[in-house]
């Protein structure tokens, strides 16, 4: 049977790290008798790599309306691809981790579809799902959509957020009965997004766990900092919040701050290890899932432990007012100003190393010219210039 593997997240949970590995080993993945496909998708701002999104990424019209047509004609040539490759490869993957909340609004019925699929395509649908301590999930979540280049929320404050935002996504036990619902309970392969039950002790060997393959030598393992999808500190994250709220900023201008933040959080959170739960916020808000956590872990799981281990014990709650706020700010001014200074100096080279091409150049035409204008002499007075050699030669003999 030939199995199409999901990876749908959830959010925060490594995603990206999962998704350059696998692009970085499509060959021997490939070998081994599983492909990751990179598609063509016109959904802007989003990064090639995430080959799931073709299954619930919206597309809108030139006056924001859904463009539903064409996210039904993109979603069914995706399923077609698919088949294709099956063809080739017993095991198809795909990863993109709003898989995970698209059912929530914009793709409810999106697990009755892909069981459809798959019956009338004649493939099988396992799911990977990745869980973290929902306290935790909601403020990696807050800070991804203040951090990235989303439309929405990206000015909203964490209080404003808590109270008013969370939606249904870390409602656990809730999603993964829809998906099981769909696809049964035997194909959804829950995981615990905590290293101390990673099999083989890394995410990415607890992924090709989950698909039935080892982490060998074989598999270039090497992953940049741009690949890890680092979250911003509070501070950063507050002052890429504020900055978020300027007028006419476009994609690029995002980025660059971006950038510059996130070079200056590893500085910001060692100065300042701060949460934006206190402890007694964050055993409350989880104090709700207590008894649907229990029942994931009774049900998907079966190693008599408990869904999370470990209690989420954040540090001191996140202020404002907090003391290395103002260096931040600093270190972000200095560090945006050093980074105009390094593409100035950059500039600068480019411009005088053409300068340099230029003064050559103009060198050797001035060479090209005097060649040139002899060569006019010449062929005006043939004879005298013969003349000229020859008489040149006999005084030679002479002396």
């Amino acid at each position: 049977m030939k199995t199409l593997y999901l990876h749908i997240g959830t959010p925060k949970t490594a995603s990206t790290s999962i998704q350059h590995f696998c692009v970085r080993n499509q060959e021997l993945l490939k070998r081994k008798g599983y492909c990751y496909p990179l598609f063509y998708h016109p959904f802007p701002d989003m990064g090639y790599i995430r080959n799931g999104l073709f299954l619930e990424a919206p597309l809108y019209n030139p006056d924001h309306t859904r463009n539903r047509e064409e996210e039904d004609q993109i979603f069914a040539d995706g399923i077609t691809q698919i088949q294709t490759l099956f063809e080739i490869y017993n095991n198809v993957i795909l990863s993109d981790e709003s898989i995970w909340t698209a059912p929530l609004d914009r793709r409810r019925n999106l697990w009755t579809v892909l069981k459809q699929e798959s019956e009338q395509k004649g493939f099988h649908i396992k799911a990977i799902v990745y869980l973290r301590p929902q306290a935790e999930y909601v403020d990696a979540w807050w800070n991804q959509r203040i951090k990235g280049e989303a439309e929405t929320l990206t000015q909203c404050t964490w209080e404003d957020y808590i109270q008013n935002h969370v939606n249904q996504s870390p409602d656990y036990y809730k999603w993964l009965r829809k998906i099981a619902a769909a696809i049964g309970k035997e194909n959804l392969i829950v995981r615990r997004f905590d290293f101390q039950f990673f099999e083989g002790g890394t995410i990415q060997s607890d992924f090709l766990y989950c698909i039935g393959l080892e982490l060998t030598e074989e598999f270039e393992k090497e992953e940049t900092d741009q690949e890890k999808n680092l979250r911003l500190s509070g501070n950063t994250c507050e002052i890429k919040r504020i900055l978020n709220g300027l007028p006419t900023l476009n994609r690029n201008e995002k980025l660059f701050y971006r950038r510059i933040l996130s070079e200056i959080t590893p500085l910001s959170q060692q100065a300042y290890p701060a949460s934006m739960f206190s402890a007694e916020e964050a055993a409350e808000f989880m104090q709700k899932y207590q008894k649907d956590n229990a029942k994931i872990a009774k049900e998907y799981l079966q190693d008599n432990l408990p869904l999370f281990s470990r209690d989420y014990k954040p540090g001191v709650k996140w202020e404002k007012s907090n003391p290395v706020f103002q260096d931040d700010i600093i270190r972000f001014v200095g560090m945006s100003d050093l980074y105009l200074f390094r593409e100035l100096q950059q500039t600068k080279a480019v411009v005088e190393g053409q300068a340099r091409q230029i003064r050559l150049l103009q060198s050797e035409l001035k060479k090209q010219e005097g060649r040139h204008k002899k060569l006019v002499e010449m062929l005006k007075h043939p004879f005298r210039t013969v003349w000229s050699k020859l008489l040149g030669a006999l005084r030679k003999g002479r002396n």
